[in-house]
């Protein structure tokens, strides 16, 4: 029996397609968001160094959590995955997050991971619950806060029944979460009224037969882990650490070595879990109006804006630049078997 040969110059020729593409997004991203880079540059030289230094550690710091968090999920179904792995992951999801302004980058992860061996279903089922528990840290981080600072509770006093209602609403958004990842039946109700209503739209069928797709391999990843109180409980702890590093970066941004870094880190935890209620683009929006509401109660308006232009740039491009590095030069191990 002939075997066919792939075809070599062909596959020469797939990189040379790819890496343009890429370095489109790249530009693109960069033009897009230049006034926000001036502004960024403009406020760091305002800001002490160590402040800087601080807050930069604190967002690498964060991105690192993020990969061990998903090494964690992935390493009980793929022995040779590694923190590395869950790392580079996490940077390349944040290269596309910006590149396609907000929706690449739950993918992008998905099809890392399954490219380092951890198979596709328990890559999705990992990077769907992991969201699970970075809600639960937000909404808990974010009602620690409330309650144990009666100076920011006073603060925000006049505006408490906004606050009150957002807050049940983030609580709400999370046990509807939680519900879907453990309730089969719960799951099974909802689509199948969901089917009856789209019964005469294809596009819409489609679309939730992936969406049952993903709930499914969410709800056996869940069901994994609630069977592992333990690890359960060590991921969850993990998720409040990552938030609570994730937390000091406008602090340092601000440059204001008269605030209370505790304080202004708790005001930054109540902003977070009210614009993860705002269906806005990668909460780009959401986050910047409700984090200027609060720390213009805590601060003077400049430090205020450095605060937000800062925790934007760290959080969001500064992974952007460091992922476009790993993901110009990833070569999957599924491409390198082929070539072989």
């Amino acid at each position: 029996m002939k075997i066919s040969k792939p075809d070599i110059n062909k596959e020469k020729w797939k990189p040379l397609i790819g890496y343009p593409v890429l370095l489109i997004l790249l530009l693109t991203a960069v033009h897009k968001n230049q006034d926000l880079f001036q502004e960024v540059l403009q406020y760091m030289r305002h800001i002490p160094l160590h402040f800087l230094f601080m807050a930069l550690l604190a967002a690498i710091l964060y991105q690192i959590l993020d990969g061990y968090i998903l090494y964690l999920f992935g390493r009980r179904y793929c022995a040779t995955l590694s923190v590395g792995n869950g790392i580079h992951a996490v940077l390349c999801g944040s290269f596309f997050r910006v590149a396609t302004f907000g929706s690449g980058m739950g993918i992008t992860k998905v099809y890392y991971l399954t490219h380092d061996g951890l198979p596709v279903g328990n890559s999705m089922g990992a990077c769907l619950l992991q969201t699970i528990f970075f809600r639960a840290a937000v909404w808990v981080l974010g009602v620690l806060s409330l309650l144990f600072f009666p100076s920011i509770r006073f603060t925000i006093h006049p505006y408490r029944h906004a606050v009150t209602a957002g807050l049940f609403l983030s609580m709400a958004l999370l046990l509807f979460l939680i519900t879907i990842s453990f309730s089969r039946k719960f799951t099974a109700f909802l689509f199948r009224h969901a089917y009856r209503i789209s019964k005469n739209h294809v596009p819409w069928t489609e679309s939730l037969d992936k969406l049952q797709e993903q709930v499914s391999l969410l709800q056996t990843e869940a069901e994994t882990v609630y069977h592992e109180k333990s690890f359960a409980l060590h991921l969850l702890l993990l998720s409040i650490i990552q938030q609570l590093v994730l937390y000091l970066i406008p602090y340092f941004g601000s440059g204001d070595s008269s605030l209370s870094m505790i304080q202004m880190s708790a005001m930054t935890a109540i902003g977070y879990m009210l614009a993860g209620i705002i269906p806005m683009p990668s909460g780009f929006g959401s986050q910047e109006y409700i984090f200027s509401f609060l720390f213009s109660k805590l601060t003077n308006a400049s430090a205020t804006a450095s605060a937000i232009i800062i925790f934007r740039f760290m959080v969001t491009f500064l992974p952007f630049f460091i992922g476009a590095v790993p993901v110009f030069f990833h070569k999957s191990s599924h491409h390198a078997t082929q070539n072989e």
